[in-house]
């Protein structure tokens, strides 16, 4: 299929291209280089594989998806400057001067810089979700993810029944949908050095009918993840005290439950509402995990240690009690 120089051919570059990474999304994988074109810094994404359908299939959803956001949302994410839906499709993006919010949050584990982090995402996920607010709503069912979780862990089948009909007492849900990233976490958010804006990239998951509160629980959940185990293994327990996790969590979980209930109550959601899209979600990752990404029942089984009997408090508690026994 010859060099990514010759794949991408009908672009004309400056400089040759600088490979900065491979970026692994479940069962594809994506190319992303540097190069620079009419003396301006510019990023170049593509399939790595260019026989991977998936892969291709994904950089086409991404360009056509960011293409037709509203003009309220280009600030959030680096500007296309071309891009080509063919055989072999690819995206040519501005440049970026960032930090990764990842890399942020684990350096700087205080409310001064995380408290204004997730006010960044809290704006971010409020336009996101009033400006491609559905007029109609979407009927949620749990049927199609109780079939796939119990078929693959037959052992755990009836908890995982009692869990989602206890969080999902009727056999569907109906709610407006909106626009979702899919994959919101924060090694998908960069900050802009230049004047600190927040920048969205990696949009192969997104969909224009997705949940409410969808991105904010993945972004919560790994949140909480980045808090307790650090950046890498190395830093994995041994440099942090028992006092300083809870320190730490007691800021996430604050942090955490301000960003939903603010948006919850921006969607017009009820307390109840919320639990409901929360056992959707965890199913749906699960699902997702097992049908779509990495067909792999281990990254299911971290949405699925959720999934375990609890007291009178809501879901989300009880999602981030299981994250504090699961590390602390």
């Amino acid at each position: 299929m010859g060099s990514f120089e010759e794949r991408i051919s009908g672009f004309h570059f400056d400089t040759p291209l600088e490979k900065l990474l491979s970026r692994r999304s479940g069962d594809h994988a994506n190319a992303v280089f540097k190069s620079t074109q009419n003396q301006q810094n510019i990023v170049v994404k593509l399939a790595e594989n260019p026989n991977s359908e998936i892969a291709k299939r994904a950089i086409r959803k991404e360009a056509s998806f960011l293409n037709h956001l509203s003009p309220q949302l280009h600030p959030y994410f680096p500007k296309i400057l071309a891009s080509k839906g063919d055989h072999d499709p690819a995206i040519v993006y501005e440049f970026i001067d960032s930090v990764a919010m990842h890399v942020t949050l684990n350096q700087h584990p205080s409310p001064a810089i995380w408290e204004p982090m997730v006010g960044m995402v809290y704006t971010f996920l409020s336009t996101l979700q009033k400006t491609t607010r559905s007029k109609v709503s979407r009927s949620l069912r749990i049927d199609t993810y109780l079939r796939w979780l119990t078929q693959h862990f037959p052992e755990s089948a009836a908890d995982i029944q009692t869990w989602a009909h206890r969080w999902c007492p009727d056999i569907r849900f109906s709610i407006k949908t909106c626009s979702v990233h899919g994959d919101f976490n924060p090694w998908n958010l960069i900050i802009q050095k230049s004047d600190f804006q927040l920048k969205v990239v990696d949009w192969e998951d997104s969909s224009r009918a997705g949940c409410p509160l969808w991105d904010a629980f993945y972004f919560v959940i790994v949140a909480q993840w980045i808090a307790y185990i650090g950046e890498t293994e190395e830093t994995k327990w041994t440099n942090f005290s028992k006092d300083i996790l809870i320190t730490r969590k007691t800021m996430v979980e604050q942090l955490s439950y301000k960003l939903i209930q603010a948006l919850q109550i921006e969607a017009g959601l009820t307390p109840k509402d919320v639990d409901t899209l929360l056992a959707y979600f965890l199913l749906h990752q699960a699902t997702t995990d097992l049908r779509m990404k990495r067909k792999n029942a281990d990254a299911a089984k971290r949405w699925l240690f959720f999934m375990t009997p609890s007291g009178d408090e809501s879901l989300l508690a009880h999602v981030f009690k299981m994250n504090t026994k699961h590390f602390l």
